[in-house]
């Protein structure tokens, strides 16, 4: 026995639709066979209710929908034998419909037009009108959102971590430079101590002073260069083992 069932209020009011499938899903999804506006249909869960024939009668059944379905002003709890004359409210404020039972036979009998079960649902923008993504029934935009939380997570923790590692790298370039300087000050005292007691070789020390010197101020301005602080150290080995004679005499009783 088929069902007719004229759409009272919603974006599709108006419309009658004849079904005689044992089982129609009524929703926003879709793949739904009584399908409401996605965009305006809100109060309609993405898979509301259901239709089911079952030995001879319409049972109306809802599907764990977020605002509920509503049989004649009254709140559907289990199952509901339909029976023509009956209001299926959609949410309650929502898409409403009026139910008809069809003779069978006379699937063509009635007043009232029959529009085809399936069409294309264009949005109309309106005034007013509530974002989709408002929805709460909608299941994949939570999840494409918890994804989203995730993965920005995940990021934040790469770049503490990375942060870490720069300044842990950081201060064992600063305490290498530090040392350096340490260095270049000890050498620059023995070297003066070496030009008070050697006045034959100040020509030599003056040399080497000025290299040390020039050397530090590199190093000072190195902040952080491994290449340059590199460098920087060979050169001050250079000027080590050229003076070094000279220190070791100076040292000597």
């Amino acid at each position: 026995m088929p069902i007719r069932i004229a759409i009272q209020r919603g974006a599709r009011q108006g419309d009658v639709l004849l079904l005689a499938k044992p089982y129609l899903t009524i929703g926003r999804h879709p793949g739904a066979d009584i399908r409401f506006d996605p965009e305006q249909d809100l109060r309609v869960s993405s898979r509301h209710a259901a239709i089911i024939s079952r030995d001879g009668i319409w049972l109306l059944r809802d599907l764990g929908s977020t605002n509920g379905t509503w049989v004649n002003n009254a709140p559907l709890s289990g199952q509901h034998v339909l029976a023509p004359g009956d209001v299926i409210e959609l949410g309650r404020g929502g898409p409403s419909f009026l139910i008809d039972l069809v003779p069978q036979g006379s699937a063509t009998a009635g007043p009232a037009p029959v529009r085809p079960v399936e069409r294309e649902l264009r949005p109309t923008p309106r005034e007013g009108a509530i974002p989709p993504w408002r929805d709460i029934d909608t299941g994949a935009r939570p999840l494409r959102l918890r994804h989203v939380v995730l993965a920005l997570s995940a990021l934040a923790i790469l770049l503490v971590a990375l942060a870490g590692w720069q300044a842990m790298r950081y201060h064992a370039l600063d305490r290498r430079q530090d040392a350096l300087i340490a260095r270049a000050d000890s050498l620059s005292g023995m070297l003066g101590q070496a030009r008070a007691d050697a006045a034959a070789l100040r020509g030599t020390l003056d040399s080497a002073i000025r290299d040390v010197r020039e050397l530090r101020e590199s190093v000072t301005g190195a902040r952080r260069d491994e290449r340059r602080l590199d460098s920087l150290g060979l050169g001050l080995d250079r000027v080590q083992q050229r003076v070094r004679p000279l220190l070791e005499r100076s040292a000597s009783p």
